[in-house]
């Protein structure tokens, strides 16, 4: 008997440990698109990667959720998108669901898979909502919100990844964003349905008030999670309306960027009404948003395709250093960056305010007519890259 209690525990503490390797939600476990991961091997890239499998989804942008050796991403094919599970460590395709949905400039659906519990969320870029129990693979409830809510769907289509919070399943749609009974797709609250933009909404804690930042067209609002009250709004305005980097929330404090040479703004929040403590155009993200590690902002700085590597002081906004030239997307595991540029070449360098320090960089998506704006993700010791086109790549970097 104490054997098999014995055996238990262990096998517990495995599989804790296993899962707190996956990535489940956009931005990651953490919210923060930095991964807890520490048990993998940058210098797996060297000479080269090492492909476990590629795959192909349709066109798109969406990244990946995975969990239990399931993944989870989205693309469009012959107008219909496509909900992919596929098996993670073989790229071997379990079930997927479709719908009608037109293939839409830079095709296919921007938003990326969010699990919570045995259900899955995403959202089209013509707005339809769909909740599928993973478990069952059948889909517990639809919504379109654009038609019943009359959200404005802006130039390029809606992109905002599903938020959990508690009961509640956020989007960035309307004004001030749109909040659904995750269990039944009722809608909670909504703001206007105009002024939409493309990053997906924050949590974050003010007081005793769970809030969320939402990009807007025109600004960057914060508004209270249970009521969709608007508690503030800062303006914040970009060429064609292009707010599609997620704010960054620590120490009471906001980080904004935008694309286009609008450059980036850090925001103290404490009080009321938000203050700015700095303003430059050192760091201009265009779709991808910076991870902050040790004090200091890491990003792509430069519209796609051009965009630099470049580190701030969070505190104050001064450039350490910045690097190179077209680089994509980016996210950050134990002390380390992980980088998609325009040419598919996957690269690990450290995170660092003293200078760029490459570790390994190897090609991994090849096809020279796709974007490579989607964000890598690292989990249980695969990192995993997709372009436009839908070509996945697994890398093993055990």
């Amino acid at each position: 008997m104490k054997m098999i209690v014995y055996r238990t525990i262990l096998f517990l503490i495995i599989s804790s440990a296993c899962l707190a390797n996956d990535w489940p939600v956009w931005r990651g476990p953490q919210a923060n698109r930095i991964s807890p991961e520490s048990k993998w091997r940058p210098s797996a890239l060297k000479p080269r990667a090492k492909i476990i499998w590629r795959g192909n989804v349709g066109s798109g942008h969406s990244s990946f959720a995975i969990r239990s050796g399931k993944l989870y991403t989205m693309g469009n094919i012959d107008n219909q998108d496509f909900i992919y599970c596929l098996d993670a460590k073989t790229g071997r395709e379990i079930w997927k669901f479709r719908y009608d949905s037109p293939k839409g400039n830079y095709g296919g659906p921007r938003s990326t898979p969010v699990l919570d519990g045995n259900y899955l969320y995403t959202l089209s870029r013509e707005g339809k909502v769909h909740c599928i129990d993973v478990a069952n693979r059948s889909v517990k409830w639809t919504r379109d919100i654009v038609k019943s809510e009359g959200i404005k769907i802006p130039t390029w289509g809606l992109a905002s990844s599903a938020i959990i919070e508690g009961n509640l399943v956020l989007f960035n749609a309307g004004k001030h964003g749109i909040a659904l009974n995750k269990k039944n797709g009722n809608t909670v609250w909504a703001g206007p349905g105009s002024e939409t933009s493309y990053a997906s909404p924050v949590i974050y804690t003010s007081g005793q008030k769970k809030c969320a930042a939402i990009f807007s067209a025109k600004s960057i609002n914060a508004v209270e999670v249970r009521s969709g009250k608007l508690l503030w709004s800062y303006p914040w305005r970009t060429k064609h309306d292009v707010n599609a980097a997620d704010p960054v929330v620590a120490d009471k404090k906001m980080f904004i960027s935008s694309g286009y040479n609008t450059g980036a703004c850090l925001l103290d929040i404490s009080g009321g009404k938000p203050k700015k403590i700095w303003q430059n155009k050192s760091m201009a993200n265009h779709f991808n948003s910076c991870v902050l590690l040790d004090g200091h902002l890491y990003g792509v700085s430069g519209n796609t395709g051009t965009g630099q590597l470049v580190c701030l002081e969070f505190a104050t906004g001064k450039e350490k250093w910045r690097h190179g030239r077209g680089y994509e997307g980016l996210m950050a595991a134990d002390g380390k960056l992980i980088i998609m540029d325009k040419k598919g070449f996957l690269t690990i360098a450290a995170a660092t305010p003293n200078g760029y320090s490459e570790i390994a960089s190897s090609q991994v998506l090849t096809d020279r007519s796709a974007k490579n704006w989607t964000v890598p993700v690292l989990a249980n010791g695969f990192i995993y890259c997709r372009n436009s086109n839908g070509d996945i790549a697994c890398v093993n970097v055990n």
